[in-house]
């Protein structure tokens, strides 16, 4: 809500790329997975940023599900 769209949005990507792996049988990282990316497109969305966050990120975001 206040600050630099793009720095909460690379804060958040960098919690998510720190984060450890997720398993299949781990609903509470899933669950914390599942929260930070909402938390994400929250934060696009409400920045208007679309079109510089789609293609890659959301690659990135699934290649990280199991």
């Amino acid at each position: 809500m206040y600050g630099r769209p793009e720095h909460l949005i690379d804060t958040l990507l960098g919690k998510i790329r720190r984060a450890p792996p997720l398993k299949e049988g781990r609903l509470d990282s899933l669950l914390d997975f599942a929260i930070t990316v909402e938390e994400i497109c929250a934060t696009v969305r409400c920045s208007a940023a679309e079109h510089r966050f789609d293609g890659p990120v959301l690659r990135e975001l699934v290649d990280l599900l199991p």
